[in-house]
């Protein structure tokens, strides 16, 4: 918050920074007061819950989209829960020129009173619940997202954390819980976070077999599906974005075998895995 006007500037002027936020949700070296990444309903020591307050009453600011919204190459999100994740994005940012922004997502055990050893649950949790979707803009335009199995309900995230006790007591706490769950829903479908269901896959025997030649022709440059080879089988891109032109973020080209060159994605095999399979590479 101080130094959001700096940031912003420095960001305007296309310096070659990565910005990290260590975002443990309020100032805590100065007694746990609110700040623009504290969640709604949270108490803290200049939003205390009591008989006329839930907690804090605004929603966090985004800062991954604000961000974003400067035209910078990279902005993304990260949990500390995912360490590999958060590795892959301080590397590939550190391999972009210009402004960079990463917002790391971190309990602290003190401000919002829970156990130490609940750190990496509630890391996790805030993931799965939706409440902090995992993303990266490239360009200020949405290029990957975190996606999640089934959403845990809020409060198995609330639960675990002091500064939401409060919400399980009072009277009327039920109602706030609903409205921290519609905050978790709105997330999951703006930035679609929800896994489809597997898709059912042909039997191999009946799979089309592709050489590396015919899964070239496949390769974004004329009208028609596009497809890329993972582990042997042959998957349909056509309906992602990014993958309309045959060319992927600068990074892969579609109608190739991709299965070492997703070693060095930002993101993991699920991107790949979700998408319907059409056929296996031949022998």
């Amino acid at each position: 918050d101080i130094g959001f006007q700096a940031i912003s500037a420095m960001f305007e002027r296309g310096h070659d920074v990565l910005y990290v936020c260590y975002d443990n949700g309020a100032y805590m070296n100065t007694g746990v007061q609110r700040s623009s990444q504290t969640p709604f309903d949270a108490s803290t020591t200049t939003t205390p819950a009591g008989k006329k307050s839930f907690g804090k009453k605004m929603l966090r600011k985004d800062l991954s989209r604000i961000f974003a919204a400067h035209g910078i190459p990279y902005s993304a999100t990260a949990s500390v829960a995912y360490p590999t994740d958060v590795q892959r994005k301080v590397k590939r940012a550190l391999e972009i020129r210009g402004p960079k922004f990463l917002q790391i997502f971190v309990p602290c055990p003190l401000g919002w009173r829970h156990d130490p050893g609940l750190t990496y649950d509630i890391a996790r949790l805030v993931v799965e619940t939706g409440l902090f979707p995992i993303i990266e803009y490239r360009d200020g335009e949405l290029a990957s997202v975190r996606k999640i199995d089934e959403p845990k309900p809020v409060e198995e995230y609330l639960k675990l954390q002091g500064r939401f006790r409060h919400l399980f007591s009072a009277p009327n706490g039920e109602a706030e819980i609903e409205k921290i769950q519609a905050i978790a829903d709105a997330n999951i479908s703006k930035f679609d976070l929800v896994k489809e269901l597997p898709k059912k896959e042909k039997k191999v025997s009946e799979l089309k077999k592709f050489t590396l030649e015919e899964l070239a022709k496949y390769n974004g440059s004329e009208e028609g599906p596009v497809y890329v080879a993972y582990k042997g089988k042959v998957y349909d891109v056509s309906e992602v974005g990014l993958w309309s032109d045959g060319d992927h973020m600068g990074m892969h080209e579609a109608g190739k075998d991709l299965t070492e060159g997703m070693e060095d994605a930002p993101h993991d095999e699920d991107n790949i895995l979700d998408m319907p399979v059409v056929g296996e590479l031949a022998d």
